[in-house]
């Protein structure tokens, strides 16, 4: 169980949200819950700290096994083990495979801020197009304003679903839109699909499972961070059915990324 009804004040402890917020202030400058873990995180992570060794532990057996069947029961979606690949965060996923398509990065905006430093961190020329919003105040992706900024130069194009800021979960017309934009344009589809279980009525849809298109050309990242509010201690996946692309991501990747720490795993 998770505890939603206690309230804690976490100024002063160190926190980056909440370090430098004046006390009349509500923070909402990062994706960060107010909520405490849940109880069962809670109580592995604990069983782990009495354990007093902290070596070179192995993944454990049957991880990408379980992942399998939590999409299959969560989102009612097939994916195989095999298309599962294990890194430390979402964020270091995306930086890496925009290093590996080297070409410019494409995106809508409004985007969360990390994102947005992708280009200053790469040190690759990234578009921004800005969405469109409808008379109900609802974003959508600009496609014909996509069209316009997309150039040879291009390789990448990041989706954010659910997106943050706008907090849109796309429909899967949506994402076979993106997937056919990209498949035109021969982009790399990258998804960033952190907060996939934070959203009304449990609608999301992965991007991988949308079609055979969205399949063959994208990288799928998600992570339990948001959802169970451990960003502290990262773990996460990328989700990649093309076995060429599998190996190209893991090859580039090699000795970059360390298997998630033993808390991680655990939680």
């Amino acid at each position: 169980m998770t505890d939603f009804s206690t309230v804690y004040n976490r100024r002063n402890t160190g926190n980056i949200k909440w370090g430098n917020t004046p006390e009349d202030t509500m923070a909402m400058s990062v994706a960060e819950m107010e909520y405490a873990l849940p109880d069962n995180v809670t109580k592995r992570l604990s069983e782990r700290t009495a354990w007093p060794f902290y070596g070179y532990d192995r993944v454990p057996e049957g991880l990408e096994s379980s992942i399998v069947n939590h999409y299959r029961e969560r989102f009612g979606v097939i994916l195989e083990p095999e298309w599962v690949v294990i890194i430390t965060s979402v964020m270091p996923g995306l930086n890496m495979a925009c290093r590996m398509a080297k070409g410019k990065i494409l995106y809508n905006i409004p985007m969360y801020s990390h994102i947005r430093v992708l280009s200053q961190e790469t040190k690759i020329e990234a578009i921004e197009v800005p969405m469109l919003v409808d008379k109900d105040n609802r974003y959508h992706m600009n496609f014909e304003e996509m069209e316009k900024q997309v150039t040879p130069e291009v390789s990448t194009f990041i989706l954010c679903n659910p997106h943050n800021p706008v907090g849109r979960s796309y429909t899967k017309e949506e994402i076979e839109m993106v997937a056919q934009f990209c498949g035109k344009h021969d982009l790399l589809l990258l998804s960033d699909e952190i907060h996939c279980e934070l959203t009304f009525d449990n609608i999301h849809n992965p991007c991988f499972s949308i079609s055979e298109t969205s399949r063959e050309i994208s990288i799928t990242f998600n992570s339990a961070g948001k959802i169970l509010n451990i960003p502290g201690i990262p773990g996460a996946i990328a989700i990649i059915p093309n076995k060429e692309l599998r190996e190209r991501f893991t090859e580039y990747t090699a000795g970059v990324f360390s298997q998630p720490n033993a808390f991680a795993m655990e939680a």
